[in-house]
């Protein structure tokens, strides 16, 4: 039990990224092995000798790398592919120190990711990190540093992640690290949230005879103590830290995978399958992991693909591309609330639209009529002085006048006849008046101050009797 009371710590009263169900099962596991009850495993070793637990990790191996070319070799804490890529194992709950647990199996501590990252990236003969991915998630002390370290050294080797089969909460932060996130079709991502537990054993305690008395200094120094029930003080405390942990959390998935916070915060630390959590862009695509290794390997065979200024061109290309899924994302959701929004209007009997399209039909007929009559009327008034004050019309207007009040042609066709015909051998009245004005100004644009005290043609007149006698 030497671990038990350290394994409290990191268990009640504190921040934690896991999946609700697992956390419940190792609090229940917890408590039997407190009370002295074995039959519960609080690991998945069974029992097992370091020797034994090393064949199973070969057979998990081999099933879990079917399919993927593996070099023979043990002077690696990982499998490497033949193509150069280390497979780190982020497996089991997560906590921020492991070496204190070596014997317990199920469990994988931050300190130990980081010592098998730190290896691949100097070593020489990786090209490529993937990270293979099970874990329900655990404790937020020790997570975003490692998330921190994983980003790092993406500058310097390309790291890729792979969902096989589960990766939630504190596990999904670590697959967002990477640059390019993918999951199994059985598996699932998500449960981006926060939680905390606090265990009151006052009763057991007083069942058992215990009566604990506390002195300290601070009003606060008790406020988390397990035998005695949580306060306000202490509860405040724990939703605060709660609250802190999780923004931290939705932060860095925001920026990971290029969208809002509040896109995010959306999903209320839901559980997505992998097609769901493509559609949302939270992993960029469904796969197995022979399939990501082989699509990892192909771009390794890109020119350029390792090299620092093309790792910051993909990187920048994956933001792009996971904005714009966002904002497609967006439109399409924009798109159904409105189909929405239509579908909510109020309903209308076949009489009532019917009569409303008559009404509209009437009305919209009204106005185009008028508006075709005021737009008739501007057009021949236009031509009429087109025809009228023509280069050719002041040497023949009787015939400039016959053509505009009697034929419908346009002002081109008017001024190749007058050209045409032989120009008048005196002026009549109204041609004289005509070549005293220098401009009539007809039509519906005619400036009224600019001809005051002169003469004008009545066009409009004309037009009227003209049309009446037709």
């Amino acid at each position: 039990m030497k671990n038990y009371p350290h394994l409290a710590t990191r268990l009640y009263g504190m921040p934690l990224l896991i999946h609700p169900e697992k956390a419940a099962l190792i609090e229940r596991v917890f408590q039997a092995r407190m009370q002295g009850d074995h039959s519960l495993a609080l690991t998945e070793d069974g029992g097992e000798t370091p020797a034994e637990r090393a064949e199973r990790e070969q057979a998990r191996r081999a099933q879990a790398y079917a399919g993927i070319g593996l070099q023979a070799r043990s002077d690696k804490p990982y499998a490497l592919t033949n193509s150069g890529i280390a497979l780190l194992p982020v497996m089991g709950t997560l906590i921020k120190r492991g070496s204190w647990m070596d014997a317990m199996s199920g469990l994988t501590g931050y300190d130990q990711v980081a010592s098998l990252l730190d290896k691949a990236t100097a070593d020489t003969e990786v090209k490529a990190i993937l990270m293979e991915i099970d874990s329900p998630g655990g404790e937020a002390a020790g997570l975003f540093e490692l998330a921190a370290r994983v980003i790092q050294a993406a500058a310097a080797k390309p790291i890729w992640s792979h969902a096989n089969e589960y990766a939630y909460s504190a596990a999904y932060a670590l697959l967002s690290a990477a640059e390019q996130s993918y999951a199994a079709l059985t598996g699932g991502v998500g449960s981006i949230g926060t939680i905390a537990m606090h265990v009151d054993q006052s009763k057991r305690d007083s069942m058992m005879g215990y009566s604990y008395t506390f002195i300290y200094a601070g009003a606060k120094k008790a406020d988390m103590n397990s035998h005695r029930p949580l306060n306000e003080s202490g509860l405040a405390f724990l939703e605060g830290e709660v609250q802190r942990v999780n923004g931290l959390f939705v932060s860095h998935v925001a920026d990971r995978r290029a969208m809002s916070a509040e896109d995010v915060q959306a999903t209320e630390a839901g559980l997505m399958s992998p097609p769901e959590a493509l559609d949302g862009g939270f992993i960029d695509g469904v796969a197995t992991l022979a399939e990501t290794v082989a699509l990892l390997e192909s771009q390794l065979r890109n020119p350029g693909f390792t090299t620092g200024t093309g790792m910051a061109a993909r990187r920048s290309a994956a933001l792009t591309q996971r904005k714009e899924l966002q904002m497609s994302n967006k439109k399409d959701d924009s798109a159904a609330s409105a189909t929405q929004a239509s579908t909510d209007q109020p309903k209308h009997t076949d009489a009532q639209l019917d009569a409303a399209r008559t009404e509209a039909t009437t009305a919209g007929t009204a106005a185009g009529t008028a508006a075709g009559r005021a737009e008739g009327v501007t057009a021949e008034r236009a031509r009429i002085q087109g025809i009228l004050t023509h280069a050719e019309a002041p040497s023949r207007m009787q015939l400039a006048m016959s053509v505009a009040f009697d034929t419908e042609m346009t002002v081109e066709q008017a001024g190749k006849l007058l050209a045409a015909a032989p120009k008048q051998s005196g002026a009549s009245a109204l041609a004289s008046l005509m070549a005293g004005v220098k401009n009539p100004k007809v039509g519906a644009d005619a400036d009224v101050d600019a001809g005051a005290g002169k003469p004008k043609l009545d066009t409009a007149s004309i037009y009227a009797s003209r049309r009446a006698s037709h």
